[in-house]
């Protein structure tokens, strides 16, 4: 393998990406251990789709890496300093690929912190560090300076954060709403309230703003993927997002604020490792998740809705959630697909993938080698069960973060163990539906073992928060012959979780 070292580019962005080009196979990148800065606009615009992402006519790309093979990215603990909505590094149609050593940051992150320095039931008035967070108010409504544009803070999804503990104050989670702002002097502003709510003085709020554009990194068609020593500290949307991938791993990846800027919360911007449709074998080892906006990890595949029965062997579909469409890499040839009934989420039966053609970024024609099932109807579910991974989560540490620990719904073998929570909401969530979020994946091999469950978790309720270990898919119709999950297995785990509800299970074998 030979090396290259790209410590003294000039033009970063362009610099890096013509050696990517032109050093496809076989390379070690070896960066210098600085601060490199990344505008927006030094970007190129690419059409991606993203899962649970919002969908813009293309994505801001900086480095990136494109049908790349036995590659290492060793960054020497560089830091991507980023201004602007832009996705620091993609990779796509790669093989074999490590990037380690790697910090990520915003120069001013696309979220917002403040503390609390007086609270009623009318109001919260709050200081923001203007150095760290630009802010003006106009019309009664608070707007942060990304470096680029201004964006207005949104109306509600705000969480507190215990000022000692950094842990989320119990039912706080996305119960602040604000209805109007005023300015009190030049970093305090008064946030008056849609409903009363207390915040103990000194606590810090998250202020949430921008759109869910881009993630950190983005994988996309890869095999072989391995993360070593990634430190996050801001992005513009998901932070690693891989979707249609194979082999994934993720050791010492860490999640956190920027304390050296001074940031104590502020890091995601929402989920930490998205990972949708992927397949093969993912291992999330020795990595810790603080503050996210939204759950640590989330493995999950994606249901399509079923508009059109063409022929026997034909179906027109539909992706139905508005930030997860546009997949070119939903199913190939061979692939084996599922059809769901959407009522009681039972498999009428599978059959295999002759051909699928993307027909716009909501529908799809699926042809397959074999007739679907007969009991098969239109406003059923179709999940591809070829594009679902197993799973290996041990030794991490699940901080407090605005949502849940774990996501997990795929029908291959999962272990999760050796693990300490510290969720606000629920630790472990297995979900599943093709009525909501269109997150398909029945469990029937799941094994929960030796994790530690402290008292910080489930003490604010989102979404499927029934219990610490919530096992809680989205039925319509239930059918006590046919649960939805199957064969998990929980034991030899510590619960700390005085007054909650340690176990929550619903339509499972």
């Amino acid at each position: 393998m030979k090396k290259i070292d790209v410590s003294n580019s000039g033009n970063f962005v362009f610099d890096i990406n013509t050696l990517f080009k032109n050093n496809p196979t076989d390379t070690e990148f070896l960066f210098g251990s600085d601060t490199y800065s990344i505008h927006q606009n030094d970007c190129t615009h690419v059409p991606l789709m993203l899962s649970n992402t919002d969908d813009t006519e293309y994505k801001t790309l900086a480095l990136t890496l494109c049908k790349s093979d036995n590659i290492t990215l060793d960054f020497n603990g560089a830091f991507l300093e980023c201004t602007g909505q832009l996705q620091p590094l993609t990779m796509l149609d790669c093989k074999n690929i490590t990037v380690k050593n790697l910090n990520i940051d915003w120069n001013v992150p696309l979220s917002a912190e403040c503390s609390v320095t007086d609270c009623c039931d009318e109001y919260i008035d709050v200081s923001i560090n203007k150095d760290l967070f630009p802010f003006d108010v106009r019309d009664n409504q608070l707007y942060f300076n990304t470096g680029v544009d201004e964006q207005p803070l949104w109306g509600g999804a705000h969480t507190a954060f215990d000022k000692n503990t950094l842990c989320v104050i119990p039912n706080t989670g996305d119960s602040i709403s604000i209805k109007s702002v005023k300015s009190l002097s030049e970093n305090s502003v008064r946030l008056f309230l849609n409903n009363p709510i207390s915040i103990p003085y000194g606590s810090y709020i998250v202020l949430r703003h921008s759109q869910r554009v881009h993630a950190g990194i983005f994988v996309q068609g890869c095999t072989n993927i391995t993360f070593e020593n990634v430190n996050i500290y801001a992005t513009g949307g998901l932070g690693i997002l891989c979707q249609f991938n194979k082999n994934l791993v993720f050791d010492h990846v860490v999640f956190t604020a920027n304390r050296k800027k001074g940031r104590y919360i502020v890091n995601g911007h929402d989920d930490g490792l998205h990972l949708a449709n992927n397949s093969g074998n993912i291992i999330v080892r020795n990595c810790a998740f603080n503050g996210l906006m939204d759950d640590p990890i989330n493995i999950h595949g994606v249901c399509a809705k079923i508009e059109k029965i063409i022929d026997s062997n034909t179906l027109k579909c539909r992706f139905m959630h508005h930030q997860s469409t546009g997949f070119e890499l939903f199913a190939a040839e061979n692939d084996v697909c599922s059809i769901i009934n959407r009522k009681n989420m039972s498999s009428l039966g599978t059959s295999e993938v002759d051909n699928y053609k993307l027909l716009s970024k909501t529908e799809f024609i699926i042809k397959f080698k074999n007739s679907i099932p007969s009991e098969t109807s239109e406003g059923d579910a179709i999940e591809n069960i070829s594009n679902t991974p197993s799973a290996v989560i041990q030794n991490n540490f699940f901080g407090s973060c605005r949502a849940r620990g774990i996501l997990i719904s795929t029908p291959k073998p999962v272990i999760i163990e050796n693990n300490l929570f510290q969720t606000a909401g629920t630790a472990i969530l297995i979900a599943g539906d093709a009525n909501g979020w269109y997150e398909s994946g029945a469990c029937h091999d799941v094994t929960i073992r030796n994790n530690t469950f402290a008292a910080e978790c489930l003490t604010s309720i989102y979404q499927f928060c029934e219990g610490v270990i919530s096992i809680c898919p989205e039925i319509p119709e239930p059918d006590l012959n046919k649960p939805f999950h199957s064969n998990i297995s929980i034991y030899n785990n510590k619960f700390h979780c005085s007054g909650k509800p340690v176990l929550y299970a619903f339509s499972t074998e």
